[in-house]
């Protein structure tokens, strides 16, 4: 169609249709391949930042990573360090602890001593308690004795007056002194030298009393004086007085009754003071 007069014509009037047709198709192909390629670029471009910022991340993951394992190597090391330092202590820990249980097995055996040396003084604290009121006692029975002794000797005193005055001291020391010359002689026989000191002190008091009848005041015809009597004054010289008084008479009870009570006192006296 051709094209005349604002009509087609047959077979002319059909090619710039066609040929439009296959134009605008191309261009509008270009046009597509354009901007298809341009979307491929611009695609292109964020894929290749994309790929950029993706090994920068990879580049700095890898540093990271270099870091972490420098980091953990240290780490590591620290960490060896530090067990190497946990077994150190525990061994001291288990030394110490050997060490203290040691201290308290000494504690325990110090305690003990302290305790036996507490009960060993307490102990001795009530021996010298006692021993202190032993000794109190003790002094005051001292002290006792000592004045009964002060008296004794007071009143010995007084009977040595009374005796001196009546003559009788002097024949019963001479009475004393003889007789121990007999017994000396008869101590090697059976008994016969006692028996003789003793009738012979008898025979010396019986004289000493009728020679001194009216300055004693007694009658000398009823003076006996026996053996055992006589064996008094031959014992112990202190006791002479007191066993020639005793044996001479009834009629001067008073005087004999006051030389038993010294002679009693004077013995208690003696045997205690042998007992301290």
């Amino acid at each position: 169609m051709a094209w005349q007069g604002g009509k087609f014509h047959g077979g002319q009037r059909k090619k710039p249709v066609i040929l439009l047709t296959l134009v605008f198709i191309l261009a509008a192909t270009c046009a597509a391949l354009g901007m298809s390629l341009y979307g491929a670029k611009i695609a292109h471009n964020r894929l290749w930042q994309h790929l950029q910022e993706q090994e920068l991340k990879i580049t700095k993951m890898q540093q990271s990573m270099a870091e972490v394992k420098v980091e953990a190597v240290d780490s590591l090391t620290k960490n060896n360090d530090l067990i190497s330092e946990r077994d150190f202590y525990k061994q001291q820990q288990q030394s110490d602890s050997d060490a203290l249980r040691e201290r308290d097995g000494q504690v325990s055996e110090l305690k003990s001593l302290l305790e036996t040396a507490e009960a060993r003084v307490a102990e001795l604290e009530r021996r010298l308690s006692n021993r202190q009121a032993e000794a109190h006692v003790l002094k005051k029975a001292l002290d006792q004795y000592k004045h009964q002794i002060a008296n004794l000797t007071q009143e010995l005193d007084i009977l040595r007056g009374r005796m001196k005055k009546a003559g009788i001291i002097q024949n019963a020391h001479s009475v004393s002194l003889h007789s121990a010359s007999i017994g000396g002689g008869d101590a090697a026989g059976n008994g016969s030298g006692d028996e003789t000191l003793k009738a012979f002190a008898a025979e010396q008091a019986k004289l000493v009393a009728s020679e001194e009848e009216e300055e004693v005041g007694f009658n000398s015809t009823e003076v006996d004086i026996d053996n055992d009597d006589a064996s008094i004054i031959l014992d112990n010289p202190a006791r002479k007085v007191v066993g020639a008084t005793t044996a001479a008479s009834d009629d001067n009870a008073p005087l004999r009754e006051s030389l038993q009570r010294a002679k009693a006192k004077a013995e208690a006296a003696a045997a205690t003071k042998a007992n301290i």
